[in-house]
């Protein structure tokens, strides 16, 4: 399998950052409601909202990565016969999927620093470019919340067109971006 894209199928540095963010995301949800979960003292609170916030930093880290892996490449093409306005929806299911991985972790970043607190990504500390402002740090927390609610939504959108493409019009969209699809 060749690393770089072609003109038909997504290369393996692509399907590689596909589907580790799509892990890196499903770790967030995860995350997130075990830690809504947890009793208000539980000892396991805090450990859980800093790995939240270790994962969502690597996010942002490999969304750039595959922007600008995205913008060195060819885009595979769509299906020529897809109609012009699911071609549209698609593009634009896309945008958004990719506005939401910037700017939720980027809200969570912004929301850390102006409650005054430190951020540390696995351990290391992260330089806060924000001071406290606890006024800013709601408004970042509502976006923050506001964006990863829609963004489940928008990761629901593109799964039922990945399952429209599989089942109904049994073309090659999802093949073209598993590891083991056909090249």
């Amino acid at each position: 399998m060749r690393l770089k894209n072609s003109r038909l199928h997504w290369g393996m540095v692509a399907i590689f950052f596909h589907w580790f963010i799509v892990i890196l995301v499903g770790t967030q949800f995860y995350l997130i409601y075990h830690f809504d979960q947890l009793p208000r003292h539980a000892a396991d609170k805090i450990p859980t909202i800093l790995l939240h916030k270790s994962v969502g930093m690597t996010i942002l880290a490999i969304v750039v990565l595959r922007l600008l892996w995205r913008l060195a490449n060819t885009v595979p093409s769509l299906p020529a016969d897809l109609s012009w306005w699911l071609k549209l929806m698609a593009k634009a299911n896309h945008f958004l999927l990719y506005a939401r991985l910037f700017i939720v972790p980027a809200t969570g970043y912004l929301m850390t620093g102006f409650s005054g607190r430190s951020l540390h990504v696995f351990g290391v500390a992260v330089p806060m470019l924000v001071s406290a402002n606890k006024s800013y740090s709601g408004l970042f927390s509502q976006i923050h919340s506001t964006c990863a609610f829609g963004f489940l939504g928008l990761i629901c959108l593109h799964f039922t067109a990945v399952m429209y493409h599989q089942f109904i019009r049994k073309d090659s969209i999802l093949s073209r971006m598993l590891p083991w699809g056909k090249q």
